[in-house]
């Protein structure tokens, strides 16, 4: 399957997405390096996109934008991607992948996208994202877009403490990459 811009769709995320996602949602791997905890139904799911969909609370002055990777060709959502955008024109990204899209490319052209949004229609100049030490596609994913890794933090998955390396990128230069 290969993945140009043109092979997926970003849709503001909402509950409708729970169930095209539900299947891929009960898949273990997904959580393996993220704090986020499976949901237990196609309505918790739903709950949380809706949570999600409804942005971040007005005390937090900060936007949450949240998309569906939707492939066309069979409507199938792929993943979420995410982006908290601060006032002072940064923001950190985020993106949830099925296991059963890895490898095709499908979230670094979903991210991609998400960041040409963001540089076109909030003017946000400089990147940040997250992923666990233990977490080698992610890390790869971040490397192909050009972030450079800033840091690393403690962190706990669960319970379970973790290590979390901080990347960063300015967006002018992940959308000069090709």
């Amino acid at each position: 399957m290969p993945v140009t811009p043109d092979t997926i769709l970003l849709e503001p995320l909402a509950t409708h997405h729970a169930e095209a996602f539900w299947p891929h949602a009960q898949s273990d791997a997904l959580y393996a390096f993220v704090p986020i905890e499976q949901p237990g139904s196609q309505q918790e799911l739903a709950a949380w996109f809706a949570r999600l969909a409804a942005g971040a609370p007005a005390h937090l002055n900060e936007e949450w934008l949240n998309w569906a990777v939707r492939l066309p060709e069979d409507g199938a959502v792929a993943g979420i991607v995410q982006a908290t955008v601060m006032p002072d024109g940064e923001a950190e990204l985020a993106y949830l992948i099925a296991p059963a899209f890895w490898g095709h490319g499908i979230g670094r052209v979903a991210v991609r996208r998400m960041i040409e949004w963001l540089w076109h229609e909030r003017a946000v100049a400089v990147l940040r994202a997250v992923a666990d030490t233990r977490n080698l596609r992610s890390q790869a994913l971040l490397d192909a877009l050009g972030f450079v890794l800033a840091g690393e933090v403690a962190s706990s998955i669960r319970g379970v403490p973790s290590t979390d390396r901080v990347y960063a990128a300015q967006a002018r230069s992940v959308l000069r990459r090709a």
